[in-house]
């Protein structure tokens, strides 16, 4: 496999499906029916996780850099600092953007972490280490679940 490969094993796993579809879920149906603090911070939290997965998937060599960008976006992007640049596009109308700035979410950068580690516990699979491998070693631990997969090859 070429450092260009796109991983497409990460962009089906069950942790970015899982983020996707809550993210979705989320905004089409929650917001629209509760429309409160906590839909807000889930959307941050699944459209981060979903967004630095997707693109690790897409630059598996590069997922330091892919995570550290993402999070430098979410701060910039929801800070003042982006007001100007944001006002200036709206003027012309063909795709407004709006955002809202509210500190508390940097919060949600809580998740890049436990997305890095996902995606790198991914990516190191190989085919003799399977997914399922690299998920029970999430939940249990990489030793044990190295045993386990050592076992069933």
């Amino acid at each position: 496999m070429t450092s260009r490969t796109i991983r497409l094993d990460l962009l089906t796993s069950p942790g970015f499906c899982a983020a996707l579809a809550l993210l979705l879920l989320n905004d089409f149906v929650l917001k629209a029916r509760f429309a409160n603090w906590w839909t807000g911070k889930l959307s941050d939290v699944a459209g981060l996780a979903a967004f630095a997965l997707c693109w690790a998937a897409v630059f598996p060599q590069a997922r330091r850099v892919v995570f550290s960008v993402t999070a430098l976006g979410f701060i910039l992007w929801k800070s003042p600092l982006v007001t100007p640049a944001l006002t200036w596009w709206n003027q012309f109308g063909i795709w407004p953007l709006q955002r809202v700035v509210d500190p508390t979410d940097d919060i949600a950068l809580g998740i890049l972490p436990l997305a890095y580690i996902y995606a790198t516990t991914i990516l190191q699979c190989t085919p003799r280490r399977s997914i399922f491998a690299a998920q029970l070693a999430l939940l249990i631990g990489a030793r044990t679940a190295a045993t386990i997969a050592a076992a069933s090859a």
